[in-house]
């Protein structure tokens, strides 16, 4: 899943709300909020006070709304981005393009633009236009995430482990990056510590469905099945519709029934055995 920063969001808020079409525009605009819940622009447009951070003193985070007259570069990322959310990625793609040709060094449009890529299943480019955000941008820890799960994608494990890494780095706190990163050390088959990813990624974000599903995955690969269960049932809790927890739930409990049914057939063979013993040992005296 591609990061979206808070101001890709807010943005596209404000370019729904141009549009005509406020109830979009609130959408994007709590979206940014999920992000940072301080982002005073994204709660004065919803009509939400100020916060509690604000009211202590501390900095307020603004964005400025991006009028219609603004740089030719931004207007074709802010379409682009209109485009990817509606799901017409090729469109996405030519916006994005022609946003780096006017300014090579816009590197939020890189990002965007191999996002749209590696929905389009085109990877290598993915990589080629993350690599270039990154380039531009060293702290830019969402296009680097991002590289990580395309080089992830592309079987570069390490290379992956490499960049989630720096992203920890530069914000330990980053709970989709842990996640990310168990993932890579996952298939890498580094069980232990991808469950010590995993369970970083929750203790940062408890909420997240697909964390909790990932910690399932891999306690059932290590035969903890009574821990895959429970996780599978914490995703499902969080996301009732979640079919790859629903399908995994399903599975992890086949697997303890069958567990089950089969030291059920050991105790009764054990017994068997016992009674045929035991009478072979009468008929011998």
């Amino acid at each position: 899943m591609c990061s979206s920063d808070l101001i890709s969001y807010f943005n596209l808020g404000v370019n729904y709300e141009a549009l005509g079409d406020k109830q979009k525009g609130e959408e994007f605009y709590q979206k940014a909020l999920e992000l940072d819940p301080n982002l005073q622009s994204a709660r004065e447009k919803l009509g939400l006070p100020f916060s509690p951070r604000d009211e202590s003193g501390e900095s307020i985070i603004r964005i400025k709304a991006i009028p219609g007259e603004s740089a030719p570069a931004r207007r074709h990322y802010n379409q682009g981005d209109i485009l990817a959310a509606r799901g017409k990625l090729n469109e996405a793609v030519s916006q994005y393009s022609e946003a780096i040709r006017l300014d090579p060094e816009y590197a939020e449009a890189q990002n965007n633009l191999g996002c749209a890529l590696f929905e389009l299943g085109n990877v290598d480019g993915a990589i080629v236009h993350y690599s270039e955000a990154v380039r531009l941008k060293p702290d830019y820890v969402e296009a680097r995430n991002n590289l990580g799960v395309a080089l992830a994608e592309r079987g570069d494990l390490a290379e992956a482990v490499i960049q989630y890494t720096e992203v920890l780095r530069l914000k330990p706190d980053y709970a989709e990056a842990r996640n990310n990163l168990g993932n890579a050390l996952f298939l890498d088959m580094k069980f232990e510590e991808a469950i010590d990813s995993y369970q970083e990624s929750l203790r940062l974000n408890p909420d997240s469905a697909r964390a909790h599903n990932n910690l399932g995955i891999v306690f059932l690969r290590v035969g903890k099945l009574d821990q895959a269960i429970d996780q599978f049932y914490q995703a499902l809790q969080l996301k009732p519709d979640f079919e790859k927890a629903q399908y995994n739930l399903e599975s992890a409990l086949d697997m303890e029934k069958n567990k089950v049914k089969s030291k059920k057939e050991k105790v009764k063979s054990l017994k068997e055995n016992r009674r045929i013993s035991n009478t072979e040992y009468r008929m011998s005296k």
